[in-house]
């Protein structure tokens, strides 16, 4: 510590021997409206080398045997006349931590005290007997000639010459100004008054009848600084000190009111009474009151505000009155709608008085208000305050998205209006569906208010919105098992209610690194399919093969497009690739037209499936010309034929297995009829329809199965689309009814397959629950 101490101590010595005061100041003439020698001092004193715990303190001496310490900046000072004064600034800088003076300084200069030759003071005197008189004098240095005063009272009257009085007709606060010239210089100063009278101190008020009961509105006017005591005398043995009351009487009539007000001036002791003498008239019969409200909100820019007056009346023949007061002290308006500008930021009470008249029933009237507080910042209150949004298509609409800015202590307010007639309001960010495709003008207004739900600021933006008819989308693929441009065909495919097949009706092709962009423009609103196929793709490949939007293999279990005519938009397809890895397997197989056993004209084109034995996808091929496919090089084990084809329903050849000692298995034949692909099989033939009728169908919790006039037993087996075996029933006897439970099955496309000897049948079965 005593180590510590004495570092300390040799580092300050360090920084006293290195730093160094300058104390310096300059001097300008100031006179205002009271004092004619005024002078400012403007400290310009520097120090350099200190360390940062150093601070610096100043103090004056004027030369007038007056002082001043502690001083910072600009200092004035009055001197009582005309002279040469000796001014010195001293500087002293001290180390906060030591307490030690590091270096000291002083400023000495001798300055000459004058006054302008016009430079002027006012001085004033107010006359005995409250009349609102005042006495105003001019005061210019000494051996100033020829001046000529000019007034101005602040009420609209003026005057010349010195001194002189002037009569105010009522109390209040006013600003003279005087201009003082002598033909070769001039000064003009301005002086506050506030006259003592009584004139304009008045005891006024409104009684605003409801039934029985009376608010009674004060509308009495007095100086701001003016005290009041209050007194109310309600004509039936009550009374009031409240500044507005209401009073219930117990019975109709006419009773005469007496409001009787004094008034104490803070600021000149001025004491003045009034009083009024009013009649009211209440009524027994019913007030018809409970739908009359008084309600309003507020809109500003700035300090002025805008009231927007929203009461409502239960009888629209009701004659009505309004009354605001502002809350600073201001005139008050009767305007349904008026527009106020305070005089200076703050916070004001704002309240509105409205009084239902019926015009139709005699002493049928309604009186109700209501106050809110208005803020008004000072300077600009709105600053920063913009509407902001941004908006884009998305499916099933226009998705808008309001970016204006929040505040704190203030509620934001979207009302949206979407140039098509419809609008919604109070809402942040919503979507909104045109009812046709074309351009729109779309406009974000957006309020902030504050607690009360008093409008602060107000701003509205409008953009322009194209509404297209489109389908579109991206094609999306896996970074991992991606080159570095994909290229790719993209089929709008549309779906046929009537027929109930599908059929595409236009393409395109797109490329792109991991997402292509495909759209299609002016469909007419119905369903459709998205399929991608990618091109130069190799021929029974493990690679992308033709996938259907969302991310389907097959057509039957495709998503749906629903397109309603606008933007049908971000329809993505996830392309599909298969899994395989090299191995010394082969299968081959041929698809031909028509579902009889034997061969057949083969049909090209048609991408066949190899599946493993969780029916996840291994690779695609095509058949060629002679509708002959093939998978070399697969690896040892179990697999599945699927051949998908839009439009027809496939069922396909499951527990292929290939082992070492059979590596290859060939001859698995497809045969396509009208609307199925199944498969061929060597000495089977088909049961005819006369074999079994198959109802209801679609099924829901069950589905029967009526016998023809046959013998012997089948086999039962049901299959969903993808070939997985959901229901197996063997040896069932062909007579009468076979009734199947399926009310474990999900919703959906199945086949059922019934087989008997050498004979078989599939049939589609749908069930829905």
């Amino acid at each position: 510590m005593r180590k510590l101490l004495l570092f300390l101590a040799v580092l300050l010595s360090a920084y006293a021997s290195n730093a160094t005061c300058t104390a310096s100041f300059t001097h300008a003439a100031a006179p205002t409206a009271t004092s004619l020698y005024n002078v400012n001092f403007t400290n310009t004193s520097t120090f350099t080398g200190a360390p940062g715990t150093a601070y610096p303190t100043y103090g004056y001496s004027f030369g007038d045997g007056s002082t001043q310490s502690y001083v910072w900046g600009v200092v004035g000072h009055n001197y009582a006349a005309a002279g040469t004064y000796t001014v010195k600034l001293y500087m002293r800088l001290t180390d906060s931590l030591t307490n030690t003076v590091i270096c000291t300084d002083t400023a000495t200069q001798t300055i000459t005290v004058t006054a302008p030759p016009c430079a002027s003071t006012i001085s004033l005197v107010y006359p005995s007997g409250n009349t609102g008189a005042v006495t105003l004098t001019a005061n210019t240095p000494a051996g100033t000639s020829g001046m000529t005063y000019y007034w101005n009272f602040g009420d609209g009257n003026v005057a010349t010459g010195n001194p002189v009085t002037h009569t105010y007709a009522s109390f209040g606060y006013y600003t003279v100004r005087l201009v003082a010239t002598n033909g070769s210089c001039a000064d003009t100063v301005y002086q506050s008054v506030n006259p003592i009278t009584c004139n304009g101190v008045h005891a006024t008020f409104n009684p605003l009848v409801s039934g029985n009961t009376v608010v009674f509105q004060n509308t009495s006017s007095a100086p701001s600084s003016a005290q009041f005591a209050i007194s109310w005398n309600f004509g039936d043995g009550t009374s009031s000190n409240a500044w507005s009351p209401t009073h219930t009487y117990t019975t109709a009539g006419t009773h005469y009111v007496t409001l009787i007000e004094t008034f104490t001036d803070t600021l000149t002791n001025l004491v003045c009474t009034d009083s009024m003498f009013q009649s009211v008239t209440t009524y027994s019969t019913g007030t018809g009151c409970p739908n009359n409200h008084a309600t309003f909100y507020t809109s500003q820019s700035g300090n002025t505000v805008t009231f927007h007056n929203t009461s409502t009346s239960g009888n629209p023949g009701q004659a009505v009155n309004y009354v605001w007061n502002f809350g600073d002290g201001s005139a008050m308006s009767s305007a349904a709608n008026p527009v106020h500008t305070y005089p200076a930021g703050g916070t004001y009470t704002a309240r509105l008085s409205v009084y239902w008249v019926d015009s139709t029933v005699t002493g049928q009237s309604c009186f109700d208000s209501v106050s809110h507080i208005v803020t008004i910042q000072s300077g600009n209150p709105c600053a920063g305050h913009y509407a902001s949004f941004a908006s884009g298509p998305v499916s099933g609409g226009y998705q808008f998205y309001n970016y204006s800015p929040n505040f704190p202590n203030q509620v934001q307010h979207a009302n949206w209006y979407f140039g098509d007639g419809t609008s919604a309001m109070n809402v942040l960010n919503p979507t909104h569906t045109y009812a046709a495709a074309g351009s729109y003008y779309a406009t974000l207004e957006v309020r902030w208010t504050d607690s009360n739900n008093n409008v602060i600021c107000v701003d509205s933006l409008t953009h322009q919105i194209q509404v297209s008819n489109i389908i579109d989308g991206y094609v999306k693929v896996d970074s991992t098992n991606n080159p570095s441009i994909d290229s790719f065909k993209v089929w709008l495919i549309q779906y046929d209610s009537l027929s109930n097949t599908l059929s595409a009706v236009d393409s395109m092709y797109t490329s792109g690194s991991l997402w292509s962009y495909y759209s299609f423009s002016n469909k007419p609103a119905g369903v459709y399919y998205t399929k991608a196929k990618m091109l130069d793709q190799t021929v029974g490949s493990s690679g992308y093969v033709p996938t259907y939007h969302e991310q389907s293999l097959y057509w039957s279990t495709a998503t749906a497009i629903y397109h309603n005519g606008l933007g049908t938009v971000d329809k993505h397809i996830r392309m599909q690739h298969g899994v395989v890895t090299s191995g010394p397997g082969f299968i081959s197989g041929n698809i031909s037209a028509g579902a009889n056993k034997g061969t057949g004209t083969g049909i090209a084109g048609i991408i066949v499936y190899l599946r493993d034995y969780n029916n996840q996808l291994v690779a695609s091929a095509y058949t060629d010309v002679n509708g002959d496919f093939s998978f070399n090089n697969i690896p040892l084990g179990t697999y599945s034929l699927y051949p998908e084809s839009m439009n027809y329903i496939t069922t396909p050849i499951a527990n292929i297995t290939i082992t070492s000692a059979q590596p290859s298995a060939s001859g698995y034949r497809f045969g396509q009829t009208a609307n199925e692909i199944k498969p061929k099989a060597t000495g089977v033939e088909n049961v005819t329809k006369a074999t079994y009728l198959l109802y209801p169908n679609p099924a829901n919790n069950k589905v029967i199965v009526r016998w023809g006039d046959v013998n012997g037993t089948a086999n039962i087996v049901i299959t969903d689309i993808a070939g997985h075996k959901v229901y197996q029933s063997e040896n069932v006897k062909m007579s009468g009814n076979t009734e199947i439970n399926v009310s474990s099955l999900q919703s959906g496309l199945y086949f059922i397959k019934v087989e008997s000897g050498n004979t078989q049948e599939v049939t589609k079965l749908a069930i829905q629950h």
